[in-house]
């Protein structure tokens, strides 16, 4: 699998489509949708990781576009965080290593990688 999140720099940006030819699919007709983008090439829509349409309910669409565009910022600092907890226990029986947190910070970075 690819690592998409080895030196990612996403963004994320609000757009309203325009959509000409009878396309009904989401984020057409004027449809306000939320991108993220690799900012390798932002108009390139081969980049794009997330593409999330507006619905009924206001502010979370652009709130999951947000975590997503976030995600490789919160995976480094979840690894970091975890090097830094787990330091003190090099070496140490595992039983040290089960504290709630570090268990926490591991699971979500095996789901995070696609390992969980």
């Amino acid at each position: 699998m690819e690592d998409r999140f080895k030196d990612a720099q996403w963004m994320v940006e609000k757009r309203e489509l325009h959509v000409d030819g009878g396309d009904t699919s989401p984020g057409s007709h004027g449809s306000v949708t939320h991108l993220v983008w690799d900012t390798a090439s932002p108009d390139d829509w081969t980049n794009v990781i997330a593409h999330i349409v507006e619905d009924r309910i206001p502010g979370i669409a652009e709130a999951n576009a947000r975590l997503i565009g976030a995600s490789p910022d919160l995976l480094a600092a979840a690894k970091a965080a975890l090097d830094r907890l787990c330091d003190p226990y090099v070496g140490e029986d595992d039983g040290e290593r089960q504290r709630p947190e570090i268990a926490a910070l591991e699971q979500a970075i095996a789901k995070a990688e696609g390992r969980a």
